[in-house]
């Protein structure tokens, strides 16, 4: 007989929200009532109200912008990247890390963010081939510049795959900035966190106790780890400033 308790689904709460800026995994936004001022709570970034909408409409807004996050079924979602990471946790031959990410790649549906020091190209095409079905964000140091012409003068082949680089020897760059940490976060839900880069030598490496993964379930942790590694370094790379004016998308002439 199975023994679980249906009541820990009540505790089973993906988050609901990007921020247009850093991409931060939100429940909702900061709001101070008095003030009339809603804000991201990673990055800072100020929503401000319009005509459109209001700014205790930022839900609303962020519907509309489609920086939602939801799900048909997250329960089941939730059963088959848990099955990932119990397999992943035996740590048996049949079932290297590089399976599991790869698998958990594969059954990601809303959205996979990754921060890493290396970049394989069988990593990459894996993930230029899921970018067709979901969008896929990524920071990468430590590309060769023959690679990141490679990635970058080939965007439009995987519109959806978003990749912001550190090349080898970039020119007046202050190394001491280079984001050094690896992690990769399917669907809010599951992350990957280590040492190992994403190349095909890092992962084997953990496979053999030789270098270090470990796979989080803990929604909270794998939402705080994502706001602290990920994105105030994405928020970088955007062009927004410190205020987002919440107005309607416009349509498309034809």
């Amino acid at each position: 007989m199975s023994d679980f308790d249906i009541g820990t689904l009540l505790k089973f709460r993906p988050p609901k929200y990007f921020c247009e800026k850093c991409r931060a995994l939100l429940y909702r936004l900061s709001v101070d009532w008095k003030k009339n001022a809603v804000w991201c709570p990673v990055c800072n970034v100020h929503y401000l109200p319009t005509e459109d909408f209001r700014f205790y409409d930022f839900d609303e807004y962020l519907e509309n912008k489609n920086f939602t996050i939801e799900f048909g079924d997250p329960v089941e979602h939730g059963q088959k990247l848990a099955a990932i990471a119990h397999n992943f946790n035996q740590n048996k031959e049949w079932y290297p890390p590089l399976r599991a990410l790869f698998e958990a790649i594969n059954v990601a549906q809303k959205f996979i963010h990754f921060t890493t020091y290396g970049l394989s190209h069988s990593f990459f095409g894996a993930l230029k081939l899921k970018s067709l079905v979901v969008p896929i964000r990524g920071i990468a140091a430590n590309i060769h510049p023959e690679f990141a012409i490679e990635i970058n003068d080939n965007k439009s082949e995987a519109p959806h795959l978003d990749l912001k680089l550190f090349t080898q020897n970039q020119d007046n760059s202050d190394w001491s900035m280079i984001p050094h940490q690896k992690l990769i976060v399917i669907d809010g839900i599951m992350a990957f966190k280590g040492a190992a880069n994403m190349t095909n030598s890092g992962w084997r490496k953990a496979a053999s106790g030789r270098d270090h993964i470990e796979v989080v379930t803990n929604i909270k942790e794998v939402v705080e780890l994502h706001n602290k590694l990920f994105s105030p370094i994405w928020a970088e790379f955007n062009e927004i400033n410190d205020t987002i004016e919440m107005t309607v998308e416009d349509d498309i002439p034809f």
